[in-house]
């Protein structure tokens, strides 16, 4: 049998280029090399209710590793995560300390794997909260509307509170702020107002919650109308059958204090209306009286500041009678002209 010499020399190359690639995977495998690695920290704190951290802890910290190819390859396919449980300290200054050894067995690095730098000790002071009353100090926006005559300051509700929150933080609070819009102040009206417990820090709060009002102490501008107001019976009285009312003088003129916010367009009197409550027994035995004129104000706002006159005379007389309709002689029409006999437009006078 023959032997194919081309055969083997490519067997040979290939069995060769194998046994290189191996060498060399061995060799880099084996040396050593140093690269910085992302390690989370998981910090464990004691509840938000019992202390607090001056600051937050950070997420992440970095080390450097010293270790073969293989070894990074092995590393690179883990999560690494530090956890530190703090959930038992007590209040004041602490400190983390983070030790290669520790850290590499936590990690679970391979063996002969290095953590050759570490990151600095991470200092954390935990405080406790306190509580502590202070007063409440308004802060003013925004104008007033200038229909509003201002008569005193804004009162505020309850006008000192109790708060909450951590002891670094309750040192140096002096007052909690409330805002105050002016632009939407109104007579008779309370505003409820938000305190800003932002501007005070983080984990303050009100103890315990309560609702804050503002009264603003203002009244509407005024000014006096005057106009003249027809007589009016009022309302739920009625007339003996047959019978009108008479009324003199049948206007009287009325002076009414006007709030400025007060608009009334389907009137140019603003709906107010004058009247007069005769008793009418008491009318029809007398045949008149004189008689005060009353007011109905279509507003709380509106005052009514005079009526001139302000009593007047009240009478009843029968209703005149209906007059009878104009009769057209047969052989006539409504179109008869100037020229139509003198009977004819006689025929069309009302009769009485």
């Amino acid at each position: 049998m023959f032997k194919n010499p081309t055969r083997n020399k490519i067997i040979t190359a290939l069995f060769s280029l194998v046994l290189s690639f191996t060498f060399w995977l061995m060799m880099t495998s084996s040396e050593t090399t140093t690269q910085d690695k992302t390690v989370m920290l998981e910090v464990v704190l004691p509840g938000e209710d019992l202390m607090v951290p001056e600051r937050q802890f950070p997420e992440s910290v970095t080390i450097r590793v010293e270790a073969t190819g293989g070894q990074l390859k092995v590393i690179d396919s883990r999560r690494l995560l530090l956890r530190y449980d703090l959930s038992r300290e007590s209040q004041g200054p602490g400190s983390i300390v983070f030790d290669p050894e520790a850290m590499a067995a936590a990690l679970q690095f391979p063996w002969g794997a290095r953590i050759t730098r570490v990151p600095e000790p991470i200092d954390y002071t935990f405080h406790g909260y306190e509580t502590k009353t202070v007063p409440v100090v308004l802060s003013l926006v925004d104008n007033y509307d200038d229909r509003l005559n201002v008569q005193g300051p804004i009162k505020i509700e309850p006008d000192e509170v109790t708060l909450r929150g951590p002891s670094n933080l309750m040192a140096a609070v002096r007052s909690v702020p409330v805002e105050v819009s002016r632009a939407s102040a109104s007579p008779g009206f309370r505003i409820e107002v938000k305190p800003n417990l932002a501007a005070i820090g983080p984990r303050v709060r009100l103890f315990p919650d309560v609702v804050f009002t503002a009264t603003p102490d203002v009244e509407w501008k005024r000014a006096n109308r005057t106009f003249a107001s027809p007589v009016e019976l009022a309302p739920g009285l009625v007339v003996p059958e047959g019978r009108e009312l008479a009324v003199s003088p049948e206007t009287v003129a009325v002076t009414v204090s006007w709030p400025a916010n007060y608009v009334n367009d389907s009137d140019p009197n603003g709906g107010v209306r004058t009247v007069v409550a005769p008793d009418m027994a008491e009318l029809e035995r007398a045949g008149g009286l004189r008689v005060d004129v009353g007011d109905v104000l279509p507003d709380p706002g509106l005052v009514m500041v005079r009526i001139n006159p302000s009593r007047v005379y009240v009478s009843l007389r029968p209703k005149p009678a209906a007059a009878p309709a104009a009769e057209t002689p047969a052989g006539t029409t409504d179109a008869d002209g100037p020229d139509a006999p003198a009977d004819a437009a006689a025929s069309r006078q009302p009769l009485h």
